[in-house]
């Protein structure tokens, strides 16, 4: 028994030698399982993707949706809407590169989701140990929930990431009010 308890210690003792080093792999390997084939992984192209892809071109090249709603605060989209947000990051993209495609379309979620990573592993290192916050970070990167919405242009998949940023500048914006008084 003294010999397993050394080992978990020792093996502490590496995480904290490598801590950065461990993150940046992490992190690495999110990139990576996020970006390979994002063109093609899930095939084909969802009619909200759609939708939403042929009014932020619309908005990029003439400032109207295709329904020539100027700016629109919310899309319409089979007759139903969807938030904006995701169309207007489009925007950004298809501005700087002057075209439109799938992988360009799909990237808005990927940034988002690499962010929505870091935010997972702040979190719980706000409130855990820096080791509990490395494990948390390799769970939310292996999940394949997360890696699936990291592919798909839904509007949707923004609410994750966007919820944990607000949550984290929440409890940072408490914890420096509690510092002042």
């Amino acid at each position: 028994m003294e010999t397993f308890n050394k080992k978990i210690k020792e093996s502490g003792d590496l995480i904290e030698k490598y801590y950065k080093s461990i993150f940046w792999l992490i992190f690495i390997v999110a990139l990576i399982l996020n970006i390979y084939k994002l063109g093609k992984i899930p095939e084909g192209v969802n009619c909200d993707e759609a939708g939403m892809a042929i009014d932020a071109n619309d908005i990029a090249r003439y400032g109207t949706d295709r329904f020539l709603n100027h700016n629109p605060v919310y899309l319409i989209n089979h007759g139903d809407g969807q938030s904006v947000l995701y169309a207007y990051l489009t925007v950004i993209l298809i501005k700087i590169f002057g075209t439109y495609n799938l992988i360009i379309i799909r990237i808005p979620a990927l940034i988002l989701s690499m962010i929505e990573v870091v935010v997972c592993y702040l979190l719980v290192k706000e409130f855990k140990s820096k080791k509990m916050a490395l494990l948390f970070m390799l769970m939310v990167t292996i999940s394949p929930w997360h890696i699936m919405k990291s592919r798909w242009a839904l509007d949707c998949n923004l609410f994750s990431p966007m919820q944990l940023i607000s949550v984290y500048a929440l409890i940072k914006d408490i914890k420096a009010e509690d510092k002042k008084h």
